[in-house]
């Protein structure tokens, strides 16, 4: 597309690369870059902080106190510089995260008249969008090329106070040139002995965000005067800026009730100045129901023509009117002349709404609304069993040979039976154990977690072999893999989070956190079992069950009745992330305060050290199988959405079965105690003689 059809000038700052898969990979990448230190930044970066913090006090109490009294003179040496101007600096805006957004969305910014470095402007931006990524990128990254287009420009942006309360990120807005939206800030920077002065504002503001839906172009413009005010006392000319495409990037999540929410958050925005907008963008991952990354759409910018303005400190209500009906014209036309060339219909308009959000509003899709009708049906169809389409193997031809669908795998059957039958025995002999220590609160969910572990081996390795063996599919017996699957997915998500409880009991004991110790207390563990119990039966009655097929040699989500249907399980992707992530980092820090407090241990303390090494050989060994955990999950979940080769399929299965059959051989290897009951209880007359240490 050229210059010429937009009747303006391009920022060239992109180039069309050719794809091939070494350039997917580093796209992959850069992506990945940007969102984290942008995007991650902007909307984790408080809880980042407080978290760091808090860990910081707990740990190092008198450097965390020494760092947040140099950062206390600091914000109080600079607390008005967000609104005088702030402190903009090139190597931020020079940022190479900033180029890789650019060529995310392909961003290009359209001069369509010049805008003369011997005058003042305020651009008013529109429109506001989720996180306003048109503005940023435009007005912030020098990337975008608007040096090149408009030299002799400084550029501001002003934003909400609320985006300058949290530490850190407070700093990284002003290096990028970005204040408070108050007057006092707008007239320090229109009053520069310097012209040349373009601040942008985004007029529509928070009320602007509620309203954004993908494909819709409504803007709050129609009782805002404020900055047609401003431009007249400051004699700053006025220029309209749109940005195409920027209500395309992310789509609002708004439940079953819009209004309600938008209540609550223009609630949030008058009582903190801020609010968080609720929306979902595309997944790194390419998961199906989206995650953090904005929606890779076409993104471009349209500066339109200065609007003149004389310097007038005392207009009259029919001036400050007459000039905010010129403005909305001279949007109105950038929006009409321009529309087209984004595949915007000729009989779309620009719709300049009165309140914050219509009341009969049915814009925005009612995702909650939608995710419990799909959560009914599926309850409905897990407990009749085969009574949907999908499922029901009678809808197909009845003459059917459904022993031709699935491939007899003997070997690999008999593996899987041999595999469990090795994990069983000595598990079983371990429950033993545990079950005579069950006064330690850890061992009674260690119990829990070995029983749900036997459970799942007989059906992983006995069931599923038995499958594999005899090349058994879905339709052969339907009733009995739904129930057999429907536990395995008890079992399975109840498997997950114990683990996650243990970890955290193991960081309560380790770290003395008496606060929380009450919750291990007595039989307070074996009730706190019914937590599993319930995610698992949610998600067994919940969402759509995994099934084995001799075909794949795997569990899939699909019953492999024909080839219409597709499945995801976001639960299970959930699960399988967050669960063996989360105890993962639990055992990482108790690990490492572990060690910090033994390099302090002196004489005194022997006897707290010993029992702190009996606590971290428990803890090493659960830690063990956590990491087996989280390997064996997140690699599963892989093999869900990317194509796979049969290896790896096969590897995956095994990988379920060590999951649940490891812990017998850690418990034996690191647990001195367990080791010498299990030699006693197999070998009755042996006497051992070994030092009985911690175990």
């Amino acid at each position: 597309m050229s210059a010429k059809a937009f009747d303006g000038k391009y920022s060239d700052v992109n180039t069309e690369e050719k794809a091939t898969v070494s350039h997917a990979i580093i796209d992959w990448f850069k992506i990945t870059g940007w969102v984290t230190v942008i995007c991650g930044f902007w909307v984790f970066g408080p809880a980042v902080f407080i978290g760091m913090s808090a860990y910081l006090f707990y740990v190092k109490f008198n450097l965390a106190l020494a760092v947040l009294a140099i950062y206390l003179c600091w914000y109080y040496y600079t607390r008005d510089w967000p609104e005088s101007g702030c402190m903009p600096m090139d190597w931020v805006r020079d940022g190479f995260f900033y180029r890789w957004e650019c060529e995310y969305f392909n961003y290009r910014v359209v001069k369509t008249a010049e805008l003369p470095a011997d005058r003042n402007y305020i651009i008013g931006s529109h429109p506001h969008g989720m996180i306003c990524l048109g503005m940023a990128i435009s007005f912030v990254a020098h990337a975008s090329g608007m040096r090149e287009l408009y030299p002799g420009l400084k550029r501001w942006t002003a934003t909400i106070p609320g985006q300058f309360l949290w530490p850190v990120r407070r700093e990284m807005m002003m290096c990028g040139g970005s204040g408070i939206v108050s007057k006092r800030n707008l007239e320090w920077i229109l009053r520069q002995k310097e012209t040349g002065q373009a601040v942008t504002i985004v007029v529509g503001g928070l009320s602007e965000m509620m309203m954004t839906a993908p494909g819709k172009h409504r803007l709050k413009l129609k009782h805002r005067h404020g900055f047609i005010k401003l431009a007249l006392a400051e004699g700053a000319n006025l220029v309209p800026m749109y940005h195409f495409g920027e209500n395309d990037t992310y789509t609002p999540v708004t439940g079953i009730c819009p209004n309600r929410l938008r209540n609550m958050q223009a609630h949030l925005t008058n009582r903190f100045g801020f609010c968080f907008p609720c929306h979902v963008g595309s997944s790194l991952l390419g998961l199906p129901w989206g995650g953090l990354v904005p929606h890779r759409v076409r993104l471009e910018t349209v500066i339109g023509a200065p609007i003149h303005v004389e310097k007038n400190a005392n207009p009259t209500q029919e001036e400050i009117d007459g000039l905010h009906a010129t403005y909305c014209e001279k949007l109105i036309d950038i929006f009409e002349k321009h529309k087209t060339n984004y595949g915007i219909g000729p009989e779309e308009r620009i719709v300049l709404v009165l309140h914050k959000f219509d009341r009969n509003d049915n814009e925005c899709d009612p995702i909650v609304l939608k995710s419990l009708i799909i959560m009914i049906a599926q309850i409905r169809n897990n407990l009749l069993l085969d009574s949907q389409v999908e499922y029901n193997c009678s809808a197909f031809d009845p003459t059917f040979d459904w022993s031709t669908k699935g491939a007899r795998q003997p070997i690999f059957g008999g593996i899987c039976v041999l595999c469990g039958i090795v994990c069983i025995i000595p598990y079983l002999f371990c429950l033993v154990i545990m079950w005579r220590k069950r006064s330690v609160a850890c061992y009674k969910m260690m119990f829990f977690l070995g029983v749900n572990d036997v459970f799942l081996l007989i059906i992983v390795c006995f069931f599923a072999g038995a499958i594999f063996a005899t090349g058994g599919v879905f339709c052969h017996n339907p009733k009995l893999h739904f129930i057999v699957c429907m536990l395995a997915f008890v079992g399975f998500f109840a498997s997950c989070s114990t683990c996650f409880l243990i970890a955290l009991n193991r960081v309560i004991e380790m770290l003395h956190i008496n606060q929380l110790a009450w919750l291990y207390e007595g039989n307070r563990p074996w009730y706190g079992m019914l937590a599993p119990i319930g995610l698992g039966v949610f998600a067994a009655l919940c969402t759509p069950i995994a099934f084995f097929n001799s075909d794949q040699h795997i569990v899939h989500f699909d019953p492999m009745i024909s080839n219409k249907y597709e499945y995801a399980n976001v639960l299970h992707a959930a699960n399988n992330i967050f669960f063996p992530m989360a105890s993962f980092l639990l055992y990482t820090i108790m690990i490492l305060r572990v060690r910090a407090t033994t390099r302090k241990t002196t004489s005194r303390d022997l006897v707290r050290s010993a029992v702190n090494r009996a606590a971290l050989v428990i803890s090493v060994q659960c830690g063990v199988i956590v990491c087996v955990h989280m390997s064996t999950c997140v690699g599963y979940l892989a093999l869900q959405f990317i194509p796979s080769s049969d290896i790896l399929r096969y590897t995956a299965h095994l990988g379920w079965i060590l999951l649940h059959g490891l812990p017998p051989f850690v418990y034996l290897a690191f647990n001195r105690s367990m080791r010498r009951s299990f030699v006693l209880m197999t070998n009755p007359a042996s006497r051992v003689t070994t030092n009985t240490g911690p175990g």
